[in-house]
């Protein structure tokens, strides 16, 4: 029940701040139940862009790559993935419109090493910020992850 109430508030919340948000599972025929699950989260803004956060439910497992395209003229803002506690675990700092569609790895450093894929396990968020909405009419993100708990 508890699971059925938080996919209502996440989809109500989307709808209120005009995102729209699809899961889609690629039938990939791996087998046994020993790999986790692939997933693409669809999220499409279609108005309000700025400073705006989505809630995208609950991910146990591996952010692996994000895709950010928009329609637009916007010259610089940002796309950050944050946890359940508001941190960035990746973010895209100078994003253009201009230079769209971007197909981005998601990495995560020690200061040394590069490591591929983000490990998230709890509530996961996309925040939007410094977007201009009178140059910016769409924006679409689309983020690829495995899921464990599938």
């Amino acid at each position: 029940m508890k699971k059925y109430l938080l996919i209502f508030v996440l989809l109500i919340s989307a709808v209120l701040i005009g995102a729209t948000i699809t899961n889609t599972t690629p039938n990939l025929n791996l087998g046994a139940a020993v790999y986790p699950t692939p997933v693409r989260q669809s999220i499409a803004f279609d108005n309000d862009v700025n400073n705006v956060t989505v809630a995208l439910g609950t991910i146990n497992g591996w952010i692996d790559e994000i895709v950010i395209d928009s329609t637009g003229t916007d010259t610089s803002y940002k796309v950050y993935i944050r946890d359940e506690n508001s941190i960035a675990v990746w973010s895209k700092l100078n994003c253009t419109s201009g230079s769209e569609p971007y197909r981005l790895p998601v990495t995560v450093t020690d200061g040394t090493n590069i490591f591929y894929g983000a490990r998230v396990n709890g509530a996961v968020s996309i925040r939007i910020a410094d977007c201009n909405d009178a140059s910016m009419t769409d924006l679409d993100i689309y983020l690829y992850f495995r899921d464990y708990r599938k």
